[in-house]
């Protein structure tokens, strides 16, 4: 079984798309926001600050919504408040600045990205590496199931059994006009760049 590499800034269904490949890959699933080496002779080990990868490895960087992510991070931290501290400090951003006592509102009236959703999406984006990526934009995954089985070099007779998409328990469209006007200042741009770049494979570096 070949290893697949899942990288992904959280609340994108990165852990449903874990559950789903592990029947056809071994999956790495992190946030940490470096990329992989390419490395053919790589025994297995990993570290998670600097990640290996063989020739054999598909690679993926699940991304969406900013707005519905953030909403999912703060619903995740009304269960544990440690939480999104945690999570911020694995996507590389500014842990020690978010109180864990913020309410998503506290988060979008302190103005930055302390997140690092931003420059989380930049390192990949802009990465020159010599293996291809597939970036798959969650809202728009199920449009583009036969890209992502021809990709991962699945059958597409299994596409019948991948997760029918359900309804988002967080929707920002759902939030009062005052949430949605500030997550839209805060991660408007974000939200654009992830439209507009959508689901794609990037080729590896000449």
């Amino acid at each position: 079984m070949n290893n697949l590499y899942l990288n992904a800034w959280g609340g994108v269904g990165s852990k449903m798309l874990t559950k789903h490949f592990d029947t056809y890959y071994y999956v790495w699933h992190t946030h940490w926001p470096k990329l992989p080496i390419l490395q053919s002779s790589y025994d297995g080990e990993q570290n998670e600050f600097e990640p290996i990868i063989n020739e054999d490895t598909k690679v993926l960087y699940i991304y969406g919504n900013p707005y519905n992510a953030l909403l999912s991070y703060y619903r995740r931290s009304q269960v544990d408040k440690t939480w999104i501290q945690r999570h911020c400090k694995d996507l590389d951003g500014r842990y020690s600045e978010i109180n864990p006592n913020w309410s998503v509102e506290d988060y979008l009236n302190n103005g930055e990205d302390l997140l690092g959703l931003e420059p989380h999406l930049d390192t990949w984006l802009d990465a020159k590496v010599n293996y291809d990526i597939l970036f798959v934009e969650f809202e728009n995954m199920w449009n583009n199931l036969e890209l992502i089985f021809n990709y991962l070099e699945i059958d597409k007779s299994y596409i019948n059994k991948f997760p029918p998409m359900k309804s988002r328990t967080s929707d920002w469209t759902k939030q009062s006009e005052n949430i949605q006007n500030k997550l839209q200042t805060l991660y408007g741009e974000l939200y654009d760049r992830v439209k507009q770049n959508g689901t794609i494979v990037k080729r590896a570096s000449k």
